[in-house]
């Protein structure tokens, strides 16, 4: 029942079929102060898409992608809850395209055991919470 007008989907990899970059039009709204696109604070994506199918990035597209949030100052938030915890080969699905994204989520098979466990990793200077500040679990927003 939350309207999600605080978020904007983008296309995925080779959405163009490779006749145009596929961040050209992503950077030129960012870049544009009259395209109406807020600058977001953080682009979350999954490295395989899971659901309807498997969707694989390519590992050009995803460094282009952390490339383009790095110069832009924008967070990279890697969804690792379906492909993560070696599922691509790796632990980290992102792992063969050689980025460092500020945030990773993990969950399903973290635990091992089949236990329910989710984790948030994310960059130390990220970490401005004190203990006990932010805890709970289904927060919203």
């Amino acid at each position: 029942g939350i309207p999600l007008v605080h978020a904007t989907p983008m296309p995925y990899d080779n959405y163009f079929d490779g006749v145009t970059e596929d961040f050209q039009w992503f950077g030129r709204v960012l870049d544009d102060s009259g395209s109406g696109l807020n600058r977001p604070a953080a682009v979350l994506v999954e490295t395989v898409q899971g659901e309807g199918g498997l969707n694989v990035a390519r590992v050009e597209w995803l460094q282009a992608l952390a490339d383009l949030c790095r110069t832009r100052d924008i967070l990279l938030i890697v969804d690792d809850v379906q492909m993560g915890c070696g599922r691509t080969g790796p632990f980290f699905s992102f792992e063969a395209a050689g980025i460092v994204p500020d945030i990773v989520t993990l969950s399903k098979s973290v635990s091992g055991y089949g236990l329910p466990m989710a984790l948030t990793l994310f960059r130390r200077d990220l970490d401005v919470w004190a203990p006990g500040e932010h805890n709970g679990t289904f927060r919203g927003h």
